[in-house]
């Protein structure tokens, strides 16, 4: 198992990416969006669009902010990674979420066991504290207002997986052959 990025690097990107200016995120999103057009693309599509459904209305305008925060955080872990060469196609997406399914359907067959589906898929993934932080952020806050539930609970799976996506499209468009470590 590769497993390169950790929980405290992880932690301190949160930090980062919530306390930055609008003109540091805007740098931020300018870079994936050079880099990684496609998953900057797909997360403005989900502001409109739910992956999983015809409900255009899935998530509310704050839950969306955070899906959207939080996939930054998840983007920006990549950037430094040794994942972050190839970039993902809408042809990647798709064939992500094809090859998801029995992730999705695990998912949902049981959505109030979310985090023991991701503790199981951890023990095989090659980025386990990524995927187990990735859950996390679907069922408790990890930005700055951590009295607000992050989303709300019939959301929570499709949360995850859209996360799930972003990950999984990355960690396929090229196989890590060194170890890496900050």
């Amino acid at each position: 198992m590769t497993h390169t990025i950790h929980r405290t690097e992880i932690d301190k990107m949160i930090v980062e990416v919530t306390h930055l200016s609008a003109n540091l995120a805007s740098k931020i999103i300018n870079e994936i969006h050079r880099e990684q057009p496609a998953l900057l693309d797909y997360l403005r599509y989900l502001a409109n669009n739910s992956p999983v459904s015809n409900d255009s209305s899935l998530f509310s305008q704050t839950e969306y902010r955070y899906v959207y925060r939080m996939s930054i955080v998840l983007l920006k872990m990549l950037i430094d990674s040794p994942y972050w060469l190839e970039e993902v196609s809408w042809d990647d997406l798709n064939n992500t979420i094809t090859i998801s399914q029995p992730v999705a359907d695990a998912v949902f067959s049981d959505p109030t066991n979310l985090a023991n589906t991701v503790k199981r898929l951890a023990e095989t993934h090659p980025e386990p504290e990524l995927l187990l932080f990735l859950s996390d952020a679907c069922h408790k806050r990890l930005d700055n207002k951590p009295n607000e539930p992050p989303v709300r609970a019939r959301y929570r799976t499709t949360t995850f997986l859209i996360f799930y996506t972003i990950l999984t499209s990355v960690l396929n468009t090229r196989p890590v052959e060194k170890s890496y470590s900050n």
